[in-house]
């Protein structure tokens, strides 16, 4: 079911990373996650290739959500396309290579809405100032209807309850399709956000978090703590590791702030 979930998930890219080809395909422009974050040599997925910038999910047949700071404007939606199938679903599998009947490009913000930064009313020292406030959703519609891909649940009424158990589906890091589980709110931040311990990346932006008891889409995830540090004994970049119940954890807009936009999609 999780599978299926996936396949209504897309990979926000930008156009000029992708090269139609005569023979209807495309190719895409990659780097491997370890050249693009300079990763050490134990790190997970370090060969795999990475593109999109940001993550999204399909809600009707023609329309996408994902966080509002990756694809803010008009002019952010003239410049991205949109991928289904940016997937390894076999071992030898490959995303260099993707379907052009697979790849949608942006035609028009329906709403957007970015968080404004406030100041700390104590800074930490050596950590940023201020922190945002306010909703961080985009909806925007494609160029044609997609076909093969059906639109996600989302919840209609309620909130999430604390310590409820939660997955994520996206593009950590730009990776190829990810599935984060294991994980639950840890924190409510009503009105718009809750706080969870997911394993999630700078690409993950715009994922959907899903309830794992309905498998409706909870929430968006729109920011978090660190990814990577630096090892200066190895000269290299290695993953974040925090117990679950510790740092900052993972930022989830929660899906239920933007419901009437939602329903006022085709």
């Amino acid at each position: 079911m999780i599978r299926q979930l996936a396949q209504s998930t897309v990979a926000i890219i930008n156009t000029s990373d992708l090269s139609p080809q005569a023979n209807g395909s495309v190719i895409v422009n990659t780097r491997t996650l370890g050249e693009a974050q300079g990763l050490c040599p134990e790190e997970r997925f370090r060969e795999q290739d990475t593109a999109p910038f940001c993550s999204g999910f399909l809600i009707s047949p023609d329309t996408i959500v994902t966080a509002g700071h990756c694809v803010s404007d008009e002019s952010d939606c003239a410049q991205i396309s949109v991928a289904f199938g940016f997937s390894l679903n076999t071992a030898g599998s490959s995303v260099k290579t993707l379907e052009r009947n697979e790849i949608y490009k942006c035609a028009r913000i329906i709403h957007a809405e970015v968080p404004k930064r406030i100041p700390l009313p104590k800074p930490i020292p050596d950590q940023s100032t201020t922190i945002p406030s306010g909703p961080d959703f985009s909806i925007f519609t494609l160029d044609r209807p997609v076909r093969g891909h059906q639109p996600l649940k989302w919840r209609n009424t309620g909130t999430p309850e604390l310590s409820s158990d939660v997955f994520v589906i996206g593009h950590p890091s730009g990776l190829p399709t990810k599935v984060a589980g294991g994980a639950k709110i840890r924190k409510l931040n009503p009105p718009a956000y809750f706080t969870t311990n997911l394993d999630t990346y700078g690409g993950n932006s715009g994922s959907p978090v899903f309830a794992q008891n309905t498998l409706e889409v909870e929430g968006i995830l729109v920011r978090g703590g660190s990814d990577y540090v630096y090892q200066s004994e190895q000269r290299c970049r290695a993953s974040v590791r925090c117990p679950d119940d510790q740092c900052r954890g993972e930022d989830v807009m929660s899906i239920t702030e933007i419901i009437k936009h939602l329903k006022a999609t085709p």
